[in-house]
């Protein structure tokens, strides 16, 4: 088995020469590098390569800094199966009042850490929210239009989260999307409606900041 899998990424390697960059914006369909026509049929000539087991471990580091963030929001407010809106906000507002900084005076060894732990529950509580099945329920109608009667205007990909703008001005990030989705994606004829069919009704979502931020 091993034998196969070292062969099959050795003749990834030889296929292709290319280095793919997947830091933030460099893969953003109005980025120059990328044929504009991404959505329309058009296949852009993007070369990919990566080094086989060097690949292997990249994938397994970034599916964990992927979902480092949701676990440590999770456990900060002890949620261990679907988050429920009720208790979440119940947890929030214990927290918020053990460790709200006006309880620990200035020069007290725990104000500091006070502010960091606020600002991290503010964080966590919003950020959870948003990924409730509660929170999807309530907008699905919102979020069927944009997926199937838009396009997509920009996307952005870092650490198996695929942040894609859509062209009625939502945006998504989608969690634990591989790089071998991601390379899919890239160089499907269609990366609409491959992306409609492997990515944003499979993996977790969220509606990004950036949208709250422009509306």
């Amino acid at each position: 088995m091993r034998s196969l899998f070292t062969a099959w990424f050795q003749k990834l390697d030889s296929d292709h020469s290319g280095q793919v960059s997947l830091e933030r914006g460099k893969n953003s369909i109005t980025d120059s590098t990328l044929n504009p026509g991404i959505l329309h049929g058009t296949k852009p000539a993007f070369p990919f390569g990566w080094g086989s087991w060097k690949y292997i471990r990249s994938f397994a580091a970034s599916n964990r800094q992927a979902m480092k963030r949701i676990n440590e929001f999770k456990k900060l407010f002890n949620v261990e199966g679907p988050i429920d809106l009720k208790q979440l906000k119940t947890t929030y507002r214990t927290l918020v009042k053990e460790w709200h900084p006006d309880k620990f005076p200035a020069g007290d060894e725990k104000a500091l850490e006070a502010e960091e732990k606020s600002t991290k529950i503010i964080e966590g509580y919003h950020f959870l929210v948003s990924i409730a099945p509660e929170t999807h329920a309530a907008n699905l109608e919102e979020y069927t239009q944009t997926i199937t009667q838009t396009g997509i205007a920009d996307f952005h990909y870092k650490n198996q989260v695929l942040e894609i703008s859509f062209l009625d001005g939502n945006t998504y990030e989608y969690f634990g999307v591989s790089k071998n989705t991601y390379t899919k994606f890239l160089n499907a004829d269609n990366a609409y409606r491959f992306a409609r069919r492997n990515i944003l009704s499979d993996h977790l979502y969220r509606k990004s900041k950036k949208t709250l931020e422009t509306v």
